[in-house]
C-alpha cells in the first residue's frame, strides 16, 4: 500500500475496485472508489479507451503495456489536468484460474 507508483487492482468484467493503494488515491482526488466500478468513479476517462481497454484484458487474458500516455483527469468545471504514464494492465487469476 506504501509503494510510491500507482497501484490498484479490479476485480470481474465491471472492472470494481478491490484495492488502491495511498499514491492511487491521492492521483484520483482521495475518491471512495472500493467495491465501484471503474466508470463510474473515474466518468472523466470516457472517450479516452481506457475501460475498452480494460474490458479487451478481461476477455482475451493478455496484459497491455502504454508508454508516455496522456491521461486527461476531468477536475469538473470543464476544466481537465493532463498527465502522462507508463502503466500496465496485467490480468490476474484466482486459484482455480477465473
Amino acid at each position: 500500500m506504501q509503494l510510491p507508483v500507482v497501484d490498484c487492482i479490479l476485480r470481474g468484467f465491471k472492472h470494481i475496485f478491490h484495492l488502491a493503494n495511498d499514491t492511487y488515491m491521492q492521483l484520483i482526488g482521495h475518491k471512495d472508489c472500493i467495491g465501484k466500478p471503474i466508470r463510474e468513479v473515474l466518468p472523466g476517462l470516457k472517450g479516452q479507451r481506457f475501460s475498452e481497454l480494460l474490458d479487451e484484458i478481461y476477455e482475451t487474458r493478455k496484459p497491455f503495456i502504454a508508454n508516455e500516455t496522456l491521461v486527461k483527469f476531468d477536475k469538473g468545471n470543464g476544466a481537465f489536468e493532463e498527465k502522462y504514464f507508463n502503466f500496465v494492465y496485467q490480468p490476474s487469476y484466482d486459484i482455480n484460474g477465473s
